[in-house]
């Protein structure tokens, strides 16, 4: 498991081997591009906590997300 980080500025880094890419967002639907080649489409929940998530990394699952507490 790990986290991701979107930026305001279009960019994105997952925790894991510092993966990074660039995020665009259309309604609810965020899609994400490593430059290792993987792709994501994260479709959000109306509140904003939850999504769904289906990715080519790691053979190509799909599983849901949700939005973690502040620390």
């Amino acid at each position: 498991m790990g986290e991701m980080t979107f930026n305001q500025n279009g960019t994105v880094r997952h925790s894991i081997g510092g993966n990074k890419g660039t995020w665009t967002c259309a309604g609810t639907v965020v899609t994400d591009v490593f430059a290792s080649g993987d792709r994501e489409r994260i479709v959000l929940s109306e509140d904003g906590n939850r999504a769904s998530v289906t990715t080519t990394w790691g053979g190509g699952p799909s599983f849901n997300v949700s939005r973690r507490g502040g620390d």
